[in-house]
């Protein structure tokens, strides 16, 4: 926690648990605004992308997130296998489950660590 404190000043914190099995709560952790992160999860440009022309493509996919909610680990919304300009040779099906499984598998990593269970 010391490394914390050092790093990030401005950060409040608080104990949960007794002392010698305590985990802390930081209140104040954000992505700052020039950072490469904020644009996407946080500002209303949505994500953007090349497509196979060489055109940016942005879709509007903001979540709300607010830090004291439980409703904070909402993902934004991942692309609909009908939106995707996918060759002829790759089935929309087995693609539809990879979107469908690796949404799954990020829920999953950020249950985890807003958790603070790291040891699933």
């Amino acid at each position: 926690m010391q490394i914390i404190r050092q790093q990030f000043p401005q950060l409040t914190t608080r104990r949960l648990g007794t002392r010698g099995q305590s985990k802390y709560h930081y209140y104040g952790i954000a992505v700052k605004e020039n950072s490469q992160y904020y644009d996407v999860m946080y500002s209303k440009k949505g994500a953007a992308w090349v497509n196979e022309t060489g055109k940016k493509e942005v879709t509007k996919q903001t979540v709300a997130y607010s830090p004291r909610s439980k409703l904070g680990t909402l993902l934004p919304e991942f692309p609909n296998v009908k939106d995707l300009n996918l060759p002829a040779s790759l089935p929309e099906e087995k693609v539809s489950t990879f979107i469908m499984m690796y949404r799954t598998h990020c829920q999953r990593i950020l249950d985890t660590v807003i958790r603070a269970n790291f040891d699933e």
